[in-house]
């Protein structure tokens, strides 16, 4: 099972229909059709469908480490067991990229939070100015 297999398990237990979810990321019913016919997605499609269907992102990944695993109970669980290194570095560079994506909604929310202030400022100000008149 990859990441999309388990979107889409996911999102079929919560018996939410792919139109829906299309919706909520902004693209076409068949675009989203087409995205669960991949074998991955990428990382900011990734939040933002684990955003929707209410579960964190590192739960849809953890679901395929206990099943790779599950698979391979009769090889070692070595880290440098070939199929376990590609995964570690799999989930590795997706950390890598959810790390960035965190960083910068980050600097998005600072980023409002200081434009808030400054209008707040801004207000209280003209409160000032006016009830000084």
């Amino acid at each position: 099972m990859n990441v999309v297999d388990q979107i889409r398990k996911i999102r079929l237990e919560k018996g939410i229909a792919q139109e829906a979810v299309a919706e909520y990321l902004k693209i076409s019913q068949s675009a989203y059709s087409r995205l669960e016919c991949q074998e991955t997605v990428n990382v900011d499609q990734l939040l933002r469908i684990a955003a929707f269907l209410n579960v964190k992102p590192g739960e849809l990944l953890l679901e395929l480490n206990i099943e790779h695993n599950k698979k391979n109970q009769q090889h070692s669980y070595a880290a440098d067991h070939p199929s376990n290194v590609i995964l570690f570095e799999r989930i590795l560079a997706e950390k890598e990229l959810y790390m960035e994506l965190l960083v910068k909604r980050l600097k998005e929310l600072e980023d409002k939070i200081e434009k808030k202030d400054k209008k707040i400022k801004s207000l209280k100000e003209k409160l000032t100015i006016n009830n000084i008149n």
